[in-house]
């Protein structure tokens, strides 16, 4: 996931901007309210065409990657500042069980 992506609230940018909450609060705290999909690299044109038939904006906000060096087979998601510099995660997000 890269963070330069993806597409945040006014509430969130304010928070960022006045320090009140890191990437890591963005990414795993709150509730989400869009859907994520993914589609493989060539399907860019045919979602392009379906988001404005529906006029539904869509965000590519990372990419699919077998894990990097000794990365832990267990950690699913990689998140990346906007230098590509991953940022570490305390936490994974709510766990229902």
């Amino acid at each position: 996931l890269e963070t330069a992506r993806v597409p945040l609230s006014e509430a969130a940018r304010a928070a960022l901007a006045a320090g009140a909450a890191g990437w890591p609060d963005i990414v795993c705290g709150g509730d989400d309210y869009e859907v994520l999909f993914c589609a493989p690299d060539d399907a860019g044109p045919a979602l392009a065409a379906i988001a404005a038939d529906l006029g539904l904006p869509i965000t590519r906000i990372g990419r699919i990657e077998p894990p990097h060096g000794d990365e832990a087979p267990d950690r699913l998601v990689r998140i990346v500042d906007a230098a590509g510099q991953p940022i570490a995660l305390a936490k994974a997000g709510y766990r229902h069980f």
